[in-house]
């Protein structure tokens, strides 16, 4: 059996990794590591459990109030329904939004062989998004 990453080391790889693949991550005081493609942020918050991954596409600049709050419910609901691993995430008292990928990873580096498809799949399920709250 493999001994588990610490919460360090698995920041030390996701940080190494992100440079390799041609990203620019900035490891947060928080434990986070956050990185940009295109016009998008993400953020992977290094957790307790040393099998747990998680990506995050928090839903930046998005305008939510009490009249738009339960179009953007149903939507990440939609959202949620039609992606095979994507959760979409709505916070009603923060006005918050974010699409969320959620794995197991043993051993931590397993993330490396679907972190692309990890991405695909939230920007698909951000465009999925957006077409739903615009049918809203």
């Amino acid at each position: 059996m493999t001994a588990k990453l610490s919460a360090l080391d698995r920041e030390k790889l996701y940080t190494d990794f992100l440079r390799a693949e041609g990203y620019r991550p900035d490891p947060e005081m928080d434990g986070a590591v956050t990185f940009e493609k295109g016009e998008r942020f993400f953020y992977m918050p290094v957790t307790e459990d040393p099998d747990f991954f998680i990506i995050t596409l928090p839903m930046v600049g998005l305008a939510i109030n009490d009249a738009t709050g339960a179009a953007c419910r149903r939507a990440m609901n939609q959202v949620t329904a039609e992606s095979r691993v994507a959760k979409g995430c709505y916070n009603h008292e923060t006005k918050e939004a974010c699409i969320n990928i959620e794995l197991f990873c043993d051993p931590a580096e397993a993330f490396k062989s679907v972190f692309g498809r990890c991405i695909a799949e939230l920007e698909a399920a951000h465009e999925r998004f957006n077409k739903a709250m615009k049918e809203a």
